[in-house]
C-alpha cells in the first residue's frame, strides 16, 4: 500500500528538488551528468527537481558531494515558521486560486507564492549574481535589488 503524502512534505520536496535544479543548471551540468556520477539515471535526477521524488538523505549527501555543496544548502527557502507552513497547507487544502500545488510553487517569508518554473533569464540572472567574487559586491547588489523591488 502506497503511503499518501501530506501537503506540507509535497511542497518541501518541491523546494529540496527546485534547488537541485538551480544548482545542477547553474553549474553547467545535465541531468544525465548528475545522475551518472551519483549512479542514477537521468529520469531520477528529473523526478527529484520536480518534487515527484523525494530525495533520501543519503542520496542528498552524494549530489552535495557531486556538486561540491554542503546538503543544508538545499534546504534553502523551507519556511522556518509554523505558522507559515499552516497557512501555507490551508491554502493548498482549499484548493482556490491561492493554492501552492496548483501554482507550482511555494511561500515566501512575505506569504507570496513563488513560482518553482525558473526562466531563462532568472537562470542568467542567478549565474551572473554567482559569478561576482566580491562579497561586498554581492551585498551591495542585492541591497540595490531589494530597494528596486521595493519602489514597485
Amino acid at each position: 500500500m502506497q503511503r499518501k503524502k501530506n501537503q506540507n512534505t509535497v511542497t518541501t520536496d518541491a523546494i529540496i528538488g527546485k534547488n537541485l535544479e538551480i544548482l545542477r543548471c547553474t553549474m553547467g551540468l545535465s541531468q544525465r551528468r548528475l545522475g551518472g556520477a551519483i549512479g542514477v539515471t537521468s529520469q531520477q535526477i528529473q523526478k527529484y527537481e520536480h518534487g515527484k521524488n523525494r530525495i533520501s538523505c543519503a542520496r542528498l549527501w552524494d549530489i552535495s558531494c557531486a556538486l561540491d555543496t554542503e546538503p543544508a544548502h538545499f534546504f534553502g527557502g523551507l519556511e522556518r515558521n509554523l505558522r507559515s507552513i499552516a497557512t501555507t497547507a490551508l491554502a493548498i487544502q482549499d484548493g482556490g486560486p491561492q493554492s501552492a500545488i496548483r501554482n507550482q510553487g511555494f511561500r515566501s517569508e512575505s506569504g507570496a507564492i513563488l513560482s518553482t518554473q525558473l526562466t531563462k533569464a532568472d537562470m542568467t540572472l542567478y549565474k551572473a549574481f554567482n559569478a561576482i567574487q566580491s562579497e561586498h559586491q554581492r551585498c551591495s547588489l542585492l541591497g540595490l535589488m531589494k530597494a528596486l523591488a521595493k519602489e514597485q
